[in-house]
């Protein structure tokens, strides 16, 4: 493989001696291991070969091999995730983490100032947080298969695109004319906040896939056909509804003249008496 090739593997990664499977894209394999998690998709990842997206030894091998290959690797803790530091694991004062001081445990992983570690000891009113990874000073084994080398540039678009937004590639469209590239997702995956992302995507895209020099972002909304007719038919109910207030508006006249010919017919003593009140006031 060449340095930047864009890459689809599937892998699963044990501890040496430990025998143990702390990751795989293999559902099966996680069921097996009693690692498996409703939330994640197993599926084969991208990697852009010999570019960091894997530990340095992962790296090294994948250069060297092709589409369709499989690898048992061992790869020392140089080159994956370096030695334990004694320096990264810090003493803590329990005050600091409030309400949460009290349900806090060993193993758990906290997040302090944006760096995330593990709680080693709790105690003396201290806890004792490392942020080693998980995997430090561990000699890791890898089975991996390079299942489908990215040839195509509308698949290499898509690829990048589907791992930047994390939307599966069947929900993405891509077009490609001479040196640009558009994108359509549908509308319900076209999330504002994502703008920071897709500038990202676009980032990836013109690294890896060279002869892209613009990728256009689009979105396409359509009028759904049952609600079509609905206007239409509710139009009609205004013009029915409009006669309703020509027809009691006539009440009120009527109601009116009749006002007008009961005070005409009123009786004169009545006319007379309301006179002499007026007066009076």
């Amino acid at each position: 493989m060449e340095k930047g090739s864009l890459v689809y593997i599937n892998y699963t990664l044990r501890i040496k001696d430990e025998g143990k499977v702390v990751d795989t894209t293999l559902e099966d394999v996680a069921k097996q291991a009693g690692i498996y998690n409703p939330e994640v998709r197993y599926e084969p990842s991208l990697v852009a070969v010999g570019d960091g997206w894997v530990v340095p030894g992962l790296d090294e091998a994948l250069l060297q091999m092709s589409e369709g290959e499989k690898r048992t690797l061992e790869v020392p803790p140089e080159k994956a995730y370096g030695q334990r530091d004694p320096a990264r694991i810090k003493l803590i004062p329990l005050r600091k983490f409030g309400a949460d001081a009290s349900k806090m445990r060993v193993g758990d992983q906290v997040d302090v100032g944006g760096q995330v570690g593990v709680v080693s000891y709790i105690g003396s009113g201290r806890v004792a947080i490392d942020f080693n990874h998980r995997l430090a000073g561990k000699t890791l084994i890898y089975d991996v298969e390079v299942v489908k080398a990215l040839k195509d540039v509308g698949e290499k678009v898509r690829a990048l695109v589907s791992y930047t937004l994390k939307i599966r590639e069947g929900d993405i469209v891509v077009s490609t004319d001479a040196e640009s590239a558009t994108v359509t997702l549908p509308v319900d995956k076209y999330d504002e906040g994502a703008y920071y992302m897709r500038r990202i995507a676009a980032s990836y895209v013109f690294k890896y896939v060279p002869g892209i020099k613009r990728l256009v972002f689009q979105e396409i909304y359509e009028k759904p056909a049952e609600e079509s007719a609905k206007p239409a038919e509710e139009s009609a109910k205004p013009a029915e509804e409009s006669a309703k207030p020509a027809e009691e508006s006539a009440k009120p006249a009527e109601e009116s003249e009749r006002g007008r010919r009961r005070r005409r017919s009123a009786p004169k003593s009545q006319a007379t008496s309301n006179s002499s009140t007026r007066e009076q006031a």
